[in-house]
């Protein structure tokens, strides 16, 4: 999914009562942001007004200019501003035809966003999420766009998926499934897994209670966060051949490992909120993985 970005620069400018170290530690966030564009989602396009950027005036009397060019060496943080300067010989200028970023990030027809230095209240942007100032911003704006202009086949979403939620391991085979639920289901689907690729490893082990019961703990895990409507351990399987359906294999360390996908949440209804079950199956979280494996994204056997 290819996205528009654009560094606004009026956000680069000095704010009163900032520290260097303040300014050098939101220029480290700016730059692990782009550099994790750069590497990562390659396809989108940063865009920068080169003349306004350069003249921002990023500490007292200090433009990012002379930031970048002259006093460089003059700061203990120079190995920020080296990092910094080569990324920003990537960015692209702002194409003639666009004469307002602003409102071409507000036209809800672009997959776009503002990569800033400082958050602003008076920025413009009628969406928060179309700001960005870290890595999670960012990955976070991706998710939002996988459900605002969805991607025309489930191949496809399943490789975006790979960079948006890099904490699950999604097996192949829901190239298939997953196209019974893809449509109706979208936005429930991305909500679900942001909420599994964030939460489920770290919360399963910093509760130690739960260690050996991971049928209680996912009970506990669907009352913390409502947006998911139910889940459970045991799955209705109606015969031994869909019951195999579930066990899925995935490639470890280089060996291929057996796992019961069992575990799974529900959903209750689709995206426009009439009543249609899908399930999200995946291994039961051990002490130490560290990704939730995900067997079979479907439309719930029953339906």
């Amino acid at each position: 999914m290819k996205a528009d970005l654009f560094v606004n620069s009026d956000t680069f400018k000095y704010i009163e009562g900032s520290t260097e170290d303040d300014v050098f530690l939101k220029l480290s966030d700016f730059s692990e942001l782009v550099s994790y564009i750069d590497s990562d989602f390659n396809d989108d396009t940063i865009f920068i007004d080169e003349n306004n950027f350069y003249q921002a005036e990023i500490l007292p009397s200090i433009c990012m200019s002379d930031l970048l060019f002259i006093e460089h060496d003059s700061y203990e943080n120079k190995d920020v501003l080296d990092i910094l300067l080569l990324l920003v010989n990537r960015f692209e200028s702002i194409p003639d035809t666009i004469s307002d970023p602003i409102a071409f990030v507000n036209d809800k027809q672009n997959c776009s966003a503002l990569i800033v230095l400082n958050k602003l209240d008076d920025i413009g942007i009628s969406n928060d999420k179309q700001i960005l100032s870290t890595k999670v911003d960012f990955i976070n704006f991706h998710r939002e766009c996988l459900i605002e202009f969805p991607l025309a086949t489930t191949n496809e979403f399943l490789e975006e998926a790979k960079l948006c939620f890099s904490n699950l391991v999604i097996h192949e085979d829901n190239i298939i499934s997953l196209k019974s639920v893809y449509k109706s289901h979208l936005k429930s689907i991305v909500v679900y897994l942001s909420i599994m690729n964030d939460y489920l490893i770290s919360e399963f082990q910093s509760n130690e209670i739960y260690e050996n019961n991971f049928v209680d703990f996912l009970n506990l895990f669907r009352s913390n966060h409502t947006e998911i409507e139910g889940a459970s351990f045991q799955g209705s399987f109606r015969n031994a051949t869909v019951k195999k359906q579930y066990e899925k294999c995935f490639l470890i360390d280089g060996e291929e490992k057996k796992f019961h996908c069992e575990a799974h949440l529900k959903m209750f209804h689709d995206d426009r909120g009439t009543v249609s079950h899908g399930r999200i199956y995946f291994k039961a979280i051990k002490k130490n993985d560290k990704y939730v494996y995900i067997g079979i994204i479907n439309k719930h056997m029953d339906d």
